[in-house]
């Protein structure tokens, strides 16, 4: 309903598009009657463990409901804006630079390991290892190598004045030729 309230269809089938569908186990399959439910990742589950030893002390309760919100907003509307907003909601203040990133970094992983409708139900990380990874050739193990003769040298030329010889190899004045370039009238 909400798809073709917002007349976003279009633009979600083509997101779809080429994607393969994603197949759970029956059981699993059997885990999404319940509206709420979502699939407890392994990163989902860093990212619990994460916020009950350094925010809440063991306080499960609002571990789950942090960790709950962070995984909603990774899977509907993904957006630095809406973490940063969801972990100030909930009162996170963090003791360094250092334990900002970690949390960053356990949210992307999250958010990459989230099933996604548009992925018709792969998360995005399956869809890398699955169909992109395997194209990319690895780095070499030596940098590349540039030799002597690919190498075009810039040397800086010397500011040409007025009375110089004109670079063009005319063998006129600049000053000559750039007058009469100033002097052109196109007829149009």
């Amino acid at each position: 309903e909400s798809i073709i309230v917002n007349d976003r269809i279009d633009e979600l089938m083509a997101e779809k598009a080429n994607k393969p569908y994603y197949i759970p186990e029956q059981e699993e399959l059997l885990k999404y009657v319940e509206d709420s439910y979502f699939e407890k990742s392994p990163a989902y589950n860093k990212l619990y463990d994460y916020i009950k030893k350094n925010f809440y002390e063991g306080d499960d309760y609002k571990t789950q409901i942090l960790t709950e919100d962070l995984q909603g907003i990774c899977q509907f509307a993904f957006d630095m804006k809406l973490i940063s907003a969801c972990i100030n909601n909930h009162g996170i203040v963090f003791d360094s630079q250092k334990q900002i990133q970690e949390v960053l970094q356990l949210v992307m992983n999250l958010s990459n390991n989230v099933r996604l409708w548009e992925n018709n139900g792969h998360t995005p990380d399956e869809l890398y290892k699955c169909y992109e990874k395997p194209n990319l050739r690895p780095l070499p193990e030596r940098p590349f190598g540039f030799t002597e003769s690919n190498v075009i040298d810039f040397i800086p030329s010397k500011k040409v004045g007025r009375n110089d010889p004109c670079p063009c190899g005319s063998g006129k004045k600049y000053k000559i030729l750039i007058d009469k370039k100033s002097k052109l009238v196109i007829k149009g």
